[in-house]
């Protein structure tokens, strides 16, 4: 073979397999723009989904108890805020196998909720929400292939984004008196309880007294309360008596105990409790009547 022949046959090869390399890495990127589109239409669907009805969708696909720990008043809250809402797909990465996706999704205008109780009518509270600035957000979520199918991996970052903080939100009925009662509110505005002696009206000294022909107990709370409770009298820890306490603008809720046979009451260890619906509201401390 002449020098000539031989450099042909060199280049040809070169060539060749430089065209090899060209053909396979436009196959791999047109593969990789297939994926692309199928990842894309995939999330699509299923944020259009979540948009939808994020209660159900959220409830079914995230690893989060955001929702489930909120009261049918403060889903109904972040729910009427949630309608606003909108997304965009700012960027979609496949890694080189096509296996695997990195979604970044834009969610514009988002209502940050922090740890502050918020009190009132539904309105009312939207309102409190609405004047703080909204934020752009941004989710990135992970899609992986599995035979000829994606799957998100974790969708719960939008549970968090769109429900947490809500559990502070305590709502009120439009004469004033919460339907939910949460900690952060009882906190807010229950001050302390006292025991007071039945004869001379002064609160009873060191957590003992011998004077139990009335058990009066009161509640103070730092601010008018328009509530009916139900407070309960326990003996030993064994329930005694239970009575009405209507409060109409008053803070204070005083709990006039009378026996129910006898004289006055026997000897032993007393505690009251403020109920309001199935919640503990405030707790005394121990009464020991000798």
């Amino acid at each position: 073979m002449t020098r000539a022949k031989r450099i042909t046959v060199r280049f040809t090869a070169v060539l060749m397999a430089a065209l090899f390399a060209l053909s396979s890495t436009s196959c791999s990127d047109f593969l990789k723009e297939i994926a692309k589109d199928k990842v894309t239409t995939y999330v699509t669907d299923e944020l259009d989904s979540m948009m939808s009805d994020p209660e159900a969708y959220l409830t079914k696909n995230s690893s989060g108890d955001y929702i489930s720990s909120l009261s049918d008043e403060q889903k109904d809250i972040a729910l009427q805020l949630f309608s606003d809402y909108s997304y965009e797909i700012e960027s979609v990465k496949l890694n080189d196998k096509r296996t695997k996706a990195t979604v970044t999704v834009e969610i514009p205008d988002v209502y940050i909720m922090n740890d502050e109780l918020l009190t009132g009518t539904p309105d009312e509270i939207i309102e409190k929400i609405k004047e703080n600035d909204p934020e752009d957000q941004t989710v990135v979520l992970t899609v992986k292939r599995n035979d000829n199918s994606w799957k998100i991996e974790d969708v719960s970052a939008f549970e968090k984004m769109f429900f947490s903080g809500y559990s502070m939100i305590c709502v009120f009925d439009e004469d004033g008196n919460p339907i939910n009662i949460n900690e952060a509110f009882i906190e807010s505005i229950y001050v302390d309880s006292c025991w007071y002696d039945a004869i001379s009206g002064n609160p009873v000294s060191f957590g003992s007294t011998t004077s139990a022909m009335a058990l009066h107990c009161v509640f103070y709370f730092n601010q008018p309360m328009t509530m009916t409770f139900e407070a309960v009298l326990y003996k030993n820890d064994t329930q005694v008596q239970t009575m009405e306490v209507v409060l109409d603008g008053n803070i204070t809720a005083e709990c006039d105990f009378m026996p129910e046979s006898g004289d006055e009451y026997q000897s032993g260890t007393y505690r009251a409790e403020l109920i309001y619906g199935d919640t503990v509201i405030a707790v005394s401390e121990d009464l020991n009547v000798n």
